[in-house]
């Protein structure tokens, strides 16, 4: 559901088109079929920006899931990207606030990993 609530954002508001504008899963370092390779949610290209929404208890309650995270995110913007995370929460009760900040390289603090 999160996943859809930004490509819908992405295609129908910014007029977006996926393989051209920006791709959804898309494979960085190797992807799923190299160790340390990484699968981003949305890969948006005229901006260099990545957007990944994140579950708080499938991504980020376990320790290990918030080192992932964190390392994911360095090894991104070590390559120019901005990175910014999409938490399910947000994204399904206040879509549009979250989805212009996104657009702008914002991301909106999650209590569980940025306090």
């Amino acid at each position: 559901r999160a996943e859809f609530i930004c490509w819908e954002y992405l295609t129908r508001q910014k007029h977006l088109k996926e393989g051209e504008d920006f791709l959804f899963q898309s494979s960085k370092f190797g992807g799923r079929r190299v160790f340390g390779g990484i699968v981003v949610d949305f890969n948006i290209f005229t901006r260099n920006l990545i957007w990944q929404p994140q579950g708080e208890i499938f991504h980020l309650l376990q320790p290990r899931d918030r080192a992932r995270q964190l390392l994911e995110e360095q090894l991104l913007v070590s390559r120019g990207y901005t990175v910014v995370y999409l938490y399910y929460q947000d994204l399904l009760q206040r879509p549009q606030y979250v989805l212009n900040l996104a657009w702008n390289g914002v991301g909106v603090i999650n209590p569980i990993v940025d306090l």
